[in-house]
Protein backbone atom coordinates (compact mmCIF):
# COMPACT_ATOMS: atom_id res chain seq x y z
CA UNK A 1 0.00 0.00 0.00
CA UNK A 2 1.14 3.69 -0.56
CA UNK A 3 0.39 6.52 1.66
CA UNK A 4 2.66 9.95 0.93
CA UNK A 5 5.18 10.13 -1.58
CA UNK A 6 6.13 6.59 -3.56
CA UNK A 7 9.46 7.26 -6.14
CA UNK A 8 10.82 5.03 -8.11
CA UNK A 9 14.53 6.67 -8.64
CA UNK A 10 16.49 3.93 -10.83
CA UNK A 11 16.65 0.18 -11.57
CA UNK A 12 14.52 -2.05 -13.24
CA UNK A 13 10.66 -3.01 -11.08
CA UNK A 14 7.90 -4.97 -12.22
CA UNK A 15 5.19 -4.95 -10.12
CA UNK A 16 3.25 -8.13 -10.95
CA UNK A 17 0.65 -7.87 -8.10
CA UNK A 18 -1.53 -5.43 -6.25
CA UNK A 19 -0.03 -1.46 -6.11
CA UNK A 20 -2.44 -0.10 -3.64
CA UNK A 21 -2.79 3.97 -4.16
CA UNK A 22 -3.91 5.79 -1.14
CA UNK A 23 -6.39 9.03 -2.27
CA UNK A 24 -3.64 11.34 -1.56
CA UNK A 25 -0.39 9.75 -2.44
CA UNK A 26 1.96 10.73 -5.08
CA UNK A 27 3.58 8.17 -7.56
CA UNK A 28 6.85 9.54 -8.66
CA UNK A 29 9.42 8.05 -11.54
CA UNK A 30 12.55 9.51 -11.86
CA UNK A 31 14.89 7.11 -13.47
CA UNK A 32 15.02 3.17 -14.38
CA UNK A 33 12.17 1.33 -15.66
CA UNK A 34 8.73 0.59 -14.06
CA UNK A 35 6.47 -1.85 -15.51
CA UNK A 36 2.87 -2.18 -13.68
CA UNK A 37 1.36 -5.75 -14.86
CA UNK A 38 -2.61 -4.59 -13.56
CA UNK A 39 -5.30 -2.53 -13.42
CA UNK A 40 -4.58 0.52 -11.77
CA UNK A 41 -6.77 3.84 -10.77
CA UNK A 42 -4.71 6.35 -9.04
CA UNK A 43 -6.48 9.41 -7.26
CA UNK A 44 -3.42 11.58 -6.77
CA UNK A 45 -1.11 12.81 -10.18
CA UNK A 46 0.93 10.46 -11.17
CA UNK A 47 4.55 11.99 -12.54
CA UNK A 48 7.55 10.84 -14.94
CA UNK A 49 10.62 13.34 -14.97
CA UNK A 50 12.91 10.36 -15.95
CA UNK A 51 12.65 6.60 -16.88
CA UNK A 52 10.27 4.13 -18.47
CA UNK A 53 6.79 3.19 -17.22
CA UNK A 54 4.55 0.82 -18.74
CA UNK A 55 1.06 -0.04 -17.76
CA UNK A 56 0.26 -3.36 -19.25
CA UNK A 57 -3.35 -3.25 -17.56
CA UNK A 58 -5.98 -0.42 -17.68
CA UNK A 59 -4.61 2.53 -15.61
CA UNK A 60 -6.84 5.86 -14.69
CA UNK A 61 -5.36 8.73 -13.90
CA UNK A 62 -8.52 11.14 -12.17
CA UNK A 63 -6.12 13.96 -11.61
CA UNK A 64 -3.56 13.88 -14.34
CA UNK A 65 -0.21 12.84 -15.18
CA UNK A 66 3.48 14.74 -15.70
CA UNK A 67 5.34 13.10 -18.45
CA UNK A 68 8.27 15.36 -18.17
CA UNK A 69 11.20 13.09 -19.13
CA UNK A 70 13.64 13.99 -22.11
CA UNK A 71 13.21 11.91 -25.41
CA UNK A 72 14.94 9.34 -24.45
CA UNK A 73 12.13 7.81 -22.35
CA UNK A 74 8.68 5.98 -22.86
CA UNK A 75 5.42 6.11 -21.02
CA UNK A 76 3.86 2.66 -22.96
CA UNK A 77 2.59 -0.40 -22.11
CA UNK A 78 -0.51 -2.64 -23.60
CA UNK A 79 -3.20 -1.57 -20.93
CA UNK A 80 -5.33 1.75 -21.95
CA UNK A 81 -4.61 5.18 -20.30
CA UNK A 82 -7.75 7.02 -19.21
CA UNK A 83 -6.07 10.85 -18.53
CA UNK A 84 -8.73 12.91 -16.21
CA UNK A 85 -7.39 16.49 -15.74
CA UNK A 86 -4.00 17.66 -17.23
CA UNK A 87 -1.67 16.01 -19.24
CA UNK A 88 1.49 17.90 -18.93
CA UNK A 89 3.74 16.34 -21.62
CA UNK A 90 6.55 18.41 -22.85
CA UNK A 91 10.57 17.74 -23.16
CA UNK A 92 9.90 15.03 -26.13
CA UNK A 93 9.15 11.78 -24.27
CA UNK A 94 7.50 9.83 -26.21
CA UNK A 95 3.48 7.74 -26.02
CA UNK A 96 4.14 4.46 -26.93
CA UNK A 97 2.04 1.08 -26.93
CA UNK A 98 -0.89 -1.31 -27.96
CA UNK A 99 -3.58 0.36 -25.69
CA UNK A 100 -5.76 3.61 -26.06
CA UNK A 101 -4.92 6.54 -24.80
CA UNK A 102 -7.71 9.36 -23.52
CA UNK A 103 -8.41 12.12 -22.41
CA UNK A 104 -10.78 14.41 -21.92
CA UNK A 105 -9.18 17.03 -19.85
CA UNK A 106 -6.43 19.69 -20.97
CA UNK A 107 -3.33 18.42 -22.37
CA UNK A 108 -0.09 20.63 -23.22
CA UNK A 109 2.15 19.71 -25.15
CA UNK A 110 5.55 21.98 -24.83
CA UNK A 111 8.28 19.80 -26.21
CA UNK A 112 10.08 20.01 -29.88
CA UNK A 113 10.53 16.16 -30.18
CA UNK A 114 8.03 13.80 -29.05
CA UNK A 115 6.50 10.45 -30.42
CA UNK A 116 2.65 9.53 -30.55
CA UNK A 117 3.06 5.23 -31.49
CA UNK A 118 -0.32 4.18 -29.73
CA UNK A 119 -4.40 5.12 -30.76
CA UNK A 120 -5.09 8.84 -28.83
CA UNK A 121 -9.15 9.26 -28.56
CA UNK A 122 -8.82 13.36 -27.38
CA UNK A 123 -12.27 15.01 -26.05
CA UNK A 124 -10.74 17.73 -23.89
CA UNK A 125 -8.15 20.81 -24.97
CA UNK A 126 -4.93 20.20 -26.72
CA UNK A 127 -2.67 23.02 -26.58
CA UNK A 128 0.26 23.12 -28.88
CA UNK A 129 2.75 25.49 -26.96
CA UNK A 130 5.90 27.03 -28.03
CA UNK A 131 7.78 24.93 -30.13
CA UNK A 132 5.28 21.59 -29.99
CA UNK A 133 5.92 18.97 -32.61
CA UNK A 134 3.87 15.80 -32.22
CA UNK A 135 5.37 12.72 -34.60
CA UNK A 136 3.67 10.01 -35.67
CA UNK A 137 5.46 6.63 -35.64
CA UNK A 138 4.65 2.94 -35.23
CA UNK A 139 4.40 0.74 -38.26
CA UNK A 140 1.14 -0.40 -37.30
CA UNK A 141 0.03 3.40 -38.43
CA UNK A 142 -1.02 5.46 -35.57
CA UNK A 143 -4.46 6.65 -35.50
CA UNK A 144 -5.33 10.41 -32.96
CA UNK A 145 -8.85 10.72 -33.09
CA UNK A 146 -10.17 14.24 -31.91
CA UNK A 147 -13.57 13.25 -30.68
CA UNK A 148 -16.71 15.84 -30.59
CA UNK A 149 -16.52 18.61 -28.28
CA UNK A 150 -12.66 17.98 -28.82
CA UNK A 151 -10.58 21.41 -29.15
CA UNK A 152 -6.85 21.44 -30.95
CA UNK A 153 -5.04 24.64 -30.62
CA UNK A 154 -2.44 25.02 -33.08
CA UNK A 155 -0.17 28.19 -30.72
CA UNK A 156 3.06 26.82 -31.05
CA UNK A 157 5.95 28.21 -33.45
CA UNK A 158 6.72 25.07 -35.00
CA UNK A 159 6.56 25.45 -38.70
CA UNK A 160 5.08 21.62 -38.81
CA UNK A 161 3.75 20.78 -35.51
CA UNK A 162 1.85 17.45 -36.78
CA UNK A 163 3.88 15.27 -38.92
CA UNK A 164 4.86 11.82 -39.38
CA UNK A 165 8.54 10.68 -38.08
CA UNK A 166 8.53 6.76 -39.40
CA UNK A 167 5.91 4.59 -41.32
CA UNK A 168 3.13 4.80 -42.99
CA UNK A 169 -0.32 4.75 -42.38
CA UNK A 170 -1.27 7.45 -39.85
CA UNK A 171 -4.20 9.43 -39.54
CA UNK A 172 -5.50 12.29 -37.86
CA UNK A 173 -9.43 12.30 -37.45
CA UNK A 174 -10.93 15.22 -36.43
CA UNK A 175 -14.61 15.25 -35.42
CA UNK A 176 -14.66 18.36 -33.22
CA UNK A 177 -12.72 21.33 -33.68
CA UNK A 178 -8.81 22.68 -34.79
CA UNK A 179 -7.69 26.01 -34.53
CA UNK A 180 -5.15 27.40 -36.54
CA UNK A 181 -3.88 30.72 -34.34
CA UNK A 182 -1.94 33.42 -34.28
CA UNK A 183 1.80 32.53 -33.63
CA UNK A 184 5.14 33.80 -35.01
CA UNK A 185 5.10 31.65 -37.78
CA UNK A 186 3.17 32.54 -40.80
CA UNK A 187 2.38 29.14 -41.85
CA UNK A 188 2.11 25.64 -40.28
CA UNK A 189 1.84 22.40 -42.15
CA UNK A 190 -0.25 19.41 -40.48
CA UNK A 191 -0.19 16.09 -41.97
CA UNK A 192 1.95 14.40 -45.07
CA UNK A 193 2.32 11.54 -47.48
CA UNK A 194 2.07 8.78 -44.55
CA UNK A 195 -0.21 11.00 -42.32
CA UNK A 196 -4.12 11.91 -43.76
CA UNK A 197 -5.70 14.32 -42.23
CA UNK A 198 -9.90 14.07 -42.21
CA UNK A 199 -12.18 16.87 -41.16
CA UNK A 200 -15.62 15.36 -40.06
CA UNK A 201 -16.17 18.45 -37.63
CA UNK A 202 -14.57 22.03 -38.20
CA UNK A 203 -11.22 23.41 -38.93
CA UNK A 204 -10.63 27.02 -38.61
CA UNK A 205 -7.95 29.15 -40.05
CA UNK A 206 -7.90 32.32 -37.44
CA UNK A 207 -4.33 33.57 -38.98
CA UNK A 208 -1.53 32.98 -41.71
CA UNK A 209 -1.82 29.69 -44.02
CA UNK A 210 -2.85 26.39 -42.67
CA UNK A 211 -0.73 23.99 -45.19
CA UNK A 212 -2.80 20.57 -44.89
CA UNK A 213 0.02 18.62 -46.77
CA UNK A 214 -2.19 15.10 -46.17
CA UNK A 215 -4.86 13.34 -48.08
CA UNK A 216 -8.58 12.84 -46.53
CA UNK A 217 -12.05 12.70 -46.89
CA UNK A 218 -14.16 15.53 -45.30
CA UNK A 219 -17.40 16.03 -44.47
CA UNK A 220 -16.88 18.84 -42.28
CA UNK A 221 -16.33 22.51 -42.66
CA UNK A 222 -13.49 24.51 -42.89
CA UNK A 223 -13.88 28.50 -41.77
CA UNK A 224 -10.66 30.70 -43.07
CA UNK A 225 -10.87 34.07 -41.51
CA UNK A 226 -10.16 37.14 -43.31
CA UNK A 227 -6.71 37.65 -44.51
CA UNK A 228 -5.86 33.91 -44.34
CA UNK A 229 -4.95 31.12 -46.83
CA UNK A 230 -6.23 27.67 -46.56
CA UNK A 231 -3.74 25.40 -48.69
CA UNK A 232 -3.63 21.99 -49.82
CA UNK A 233 -0.20 20.96 -51.18
CA UNK A 234 -0.35 17.29 -51.02
CA UNK A 235 -2.31 14.36 -51.10
CA UNK A 236 -5.90 13.35 -52.70
CA UNK A 237 -8.61 15.29 -50.57
CA UNK A 238 -12.65 15.50 -51.60
CA UNK A 239 -15.33 17.68 -49.85
CA UNK A 240 -18.37 16.36 -49.77
CA UNK A 241 -21.55 15.36 -47.99
CA UNK A 242 -24.59 17.57 -46.98
CA UNK A 243 -22.80 19.13 -44.21
CA UNK A 244 -19.51 19.34 -45.70
CA UNK A 245 -18.12 23.10 -46.83
CA UNK A 246 -15.53 26.13 -47.19
CA UNK A 247 -16.62 29.52 -45.56
CA UNK A 248 -13.63 32.34 -46.48
CA UNK A 249 -13.54 35.88 -44.91
CA UNK A 250 -12.94 39.10 -46.74
CA UNK A 251 -9.62 38.94 -49.04
CA UNK A 252 -9.05 35.21 -48.20
CA UNK A 253 -7.50 32.62 -50.28
CA UNK A 254 -7.55 29.02 -51.29
CA UNK A 255 -4.43 27.60 -52.53
CA UNK A 256 -4.33 24.57 -54.54
CA UNK A 257 -0.18 24.17 -54.89
CA UNK A 258 0.46 19.98 -55.35
CA UNK A 259 -2.84 18.17 -53.83
CA UNK A 260 -5.84 16.84 -55.38
CA UNK A 261 -8.85 18.29 -54.07
CA UNK A 262 -12.04 17.26 -55.25
CA UNK A 263 -14.90 19.97 -54.41
CA UNK A 264 -18.13 18.48 -54.44
CA UNK A 265 -19.86 21.01 -52.86
CA UNK A 266 -19.88 24.94 -53.96
CA UNK A 267 -17.57 27.98 -52.78
CA UNK A 268 -17.39 31.47 -52.71
CA UNK A 269 -13.99 33.17 -52.31
CA UNK A 270 -12.45 36.33 -53.06
CA UNK A 271 -8.84 34.89 -54.00
CA UNK A 272 -7.94 31.35 -55.56
CA UNK A 273 -3.88 30.74 -56.40
CA UNK A 274 -3.66 26.97 -58.39
CA UNK A 275 0.38 26.47 -58.87
CA UNK A 276 0.38 22.57 -58.65
CA UNK A 277 -2.14 19.62 -58.68
CA UNK A 278 -5.73 19.44 -59.32
CA UNK A 279 -8.55 21.19 -58.22
CA UNK A 280 -12.11 19.31 -59.64
CA UNK A 281 -15.40 18.19 -58.51
CA UNK A 282 -18.73 19.28 -59.03
CA UNK A 283 -19.06 21.94 -57.06
CA UNK A 284 -19.22 25.56 -58.48
CA UNK A 285 -16.12 28.16 -57.42
CA UNK A 286 -17.33 31.47 -57.37
CA UNK A 287 -14.15 33.91 -57.25
CA UNK A 288 -15.08 37.58 -56.54
CA UNK A 289 -11.48 39.27 -56.52
CA UNK A 290 -8.28 37.26 -58.16
CA UNK A 291 -7.61 33.77 -59.63
CA UNK A 292 -4.13 33.20 -59.97
CA UNK A 293 -3.35 30.13 -62.26
CA UNK A 294 0.46 29.22 -63.60
CA UNK A 295 0.35 25.57 -62.18
CA UNK A 296 -1.83 22.35 -62.58
CA UNK A 297 -5.74 21.46 -63.68
CA UNK A 298 -8.70 23.07 -63.08
CA UNK A 299 -11.40 20.49 -63.67
CA UNK A 300 -14.78 19.43 -63.11
CA UNK A 301 -18.23 19.63 -63.88
CA UNK A 302 -19.10 22.41 -61.64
Amino acid sequence: DVTGLFMFCGATVNINGDYAVAATALTSVTNGSVTFANPLSFANKFSQTGGNVYFNGNAIFNTGYDLLSSNSYLLGGSGNLTIHGLLDWRNGADIVGTGTLYTDGQVILAGASQSLARAWSNSGIVDFNGVAKLYFATNNGTTFTNEVGGIINLRGNDAAPIVRSSATGHSLINKGTINKEITTVPTQQIGDAYLNISNEGVINVKSGTLNVAGGGTDTGVWNVAAGSNLQFSAGARTISGASAGMNFGNNSTLTVSGATLTLDKGIAVDNLLLSGGTLTGSGAIAISKALDFSAGSLLGSG
